[in-house]
């Protein structure tokens, strides 16, 4: 099987990258998808801007058609604090995921997602792309953010939350279950 040594915009400086880097990546991971089949992508145009979800990475979402063009739009976001503290290869697994998104029928992680995430394995020499991540410099970033937490008394997982929201609420008052099946927690603001 032949491999691909790298992408032409694989970067280790990826805490500097601007808005305008990440879209040549998005428009270099596309047109590598194209060649690895997925036409469709020929037919779509994509926004990029900084993420608002505090937890995810990245995300991806259609948001309709480009009257001029007659294109589809879609809009990815990517967390600008992940971009900050993020392992490079991490960051370019995470816009490459995103684009994968884009593809007609891979707007979840079904079947599909998964197929042409192994192509781009199998056939390109960068960092895996899979459904899901694990960056501890942003994940020690985010654990100073929780501010509400909830212990189950049973099997002492630990849950937390960036506001007091209604599963917060639920653990204080015996309604929310921890996947042990216990009811009982001990909830208690972060400060």
């Amino acid at each position: 099987m032949e491999i691909t040594i790298q992408k032409h915009s694989l970067r280790l400086d990826t805490r500097r990258y601007t808005l305008d880097d990440i879209h040549k990546e998005v428009m270099e991971d596309f047109a590598l998808l194209v060649s690895l089949g997925c036409k469709d992508l020929l037919n779509k145009e994509v926004q990029i801007k900084w993420g608002k979800k505090v937890r995810a990475y990245g995300t991806c979402k259609r948001i309709g058609y480009r009257q001029a063009s007659d294109k589809i739009l879609y809009e990815i976001q990517i967390n600008q604090e992940y971009i900050a503290v993020g392992n490079s290869k991490d960051v370019h697994n995470t816009i490459m995921h995103e684009c994968i998104h884009c593809v007609d029928g891979c707007m979840n992680h079904g079947e599909k997602w998964k197929a042409i995430a192994r192509k781009v394995n199998e056939k390109f020499d960068f960092t895996t792309i899979k459904r899901t991540g694990y960056d501890e410099a942003y994940h020690a970033v985010m654990e100073t953010k929780y501010k509400y937490e909830a212990v189950c008394n049973q099997c002492g997982t630990a849950y937390r939350w960036m506001r007091q929201c209604r599963t917060y609420t639920c653990c204080a008052v015996g309604k929310a279950r921890c996947t042990c099946g216990s009811k009982e927690f001990t909830c208690r603001p972060i400060y």
